[in-house]
C-alpha cells in the first residue's frame, strides 16, 4: 500500500513539474506555490526543490500544513461533493 502510495506521488509530482513546464516556457520564472501537510509528504519536494529550480524556469515555495486541518478539510468537500 505504501509503495503504491509512494509510487503515486511521485508520477503525480512529474505530471505536475511536466505540466507547469510547458506553461511556462515563455515566461521568465513561475512561482509555485505548493501547500500540503508536513513531515513525509513534504519532503520529496524539498529533496528536489534546488533541481527543479535549476532546471525549469520556477521558483518553488513550499508551505507545510497541518495533517489535521488538511485532512478535515478535504473531507468536508468530500461529504458535500463540491
Amino acid at each position: 500500500m505504501l509503495h503504491r502510495r509512494a509510487f503515486s506521488f511521485i508520477l503525480m509530482c512529474f505530471v505536475f513539474v511536466t505540466l507547469v513546464s510547458a506553461v511556462a516556457w515563455n515566461q521568465d520564472r513561475v512561482t509555485l506555490n505548493i501547500a500540503c501537510d508536513g513531515g513525509a509528504n513534504i519532503a520529496p519536494f524539498e529533496w528536489m526543490k534546488d533541481q527543479i529550480e535549476a532546471e525549469l524556469p520556477v521558483n518553488i515555495v513550499l508551505h507545510s500544513l497541518p495533517f489535521e486541518e488538511v485532512y478535515s478539510k478535504l473531507k468536508t468537500e468530500f461529504v458535500a461533493e463540491t
